[in-house]
């Protein structure tokens, strides 16, 4: 009975670690898969990640513009953590780095764009340009 005890204590604690990790990663998407998420989940961020100097010239439709950690964490400090996040920069360096951040932060759902703007850019996508 104790050894079944211990089993069953072992069980317990590799699926509540493997739920741990699975909430853990961001999820790499598509320019049109990242685009359509953005129309259906509701309450969504859309975050930019590039220098403010690039994110004047061109950008996604109400994005905000968080360039540095300290940006990053500075607004999303009092966001819930489950709302969805979706995060870019121009080649996915930047974004990569940011979206691991807010996934220690406790965000639940956070979307990267494979490839950044400029994939979003050569598909022919909506973009704000000046």
């Amino acid at each position: 009975m104790k050894l079944l005890n211990k089993i069953f204590v072992l069980l317990i604690f590799i699926l509540f670690y493997k739920q741990n990790i699975a909430q853990n990663t961001y999820e790499c998407t598509s320019p049109n898969q990242f685009l359509e998420n953005i129309y259906s989940l509701e309450n969504n961020l859309i975050i930019d990640t590039q220098l403010k100097k690039d994110f004047v010239k061109k950008h996604i439709e109400n994005a905000v513009n968080l360039p540095t950690i300290k940006d990053l964490k500075a607004y999303t400090d009092s966001l819930d953590r489950k709302r969805p996040i979706f995060i870019y920069c121009s080649t996915n360096v930047r974004s990569s780095k940011a979206a691991e951040l807010l996934l220690e932060y406790g965000f639940l759902y956070v979307y990267v764009l494979s490839g950044g703007l400029d994939n979003w850019i050569e598909l022919g996508l909506p973009i704000v340009e000046k």
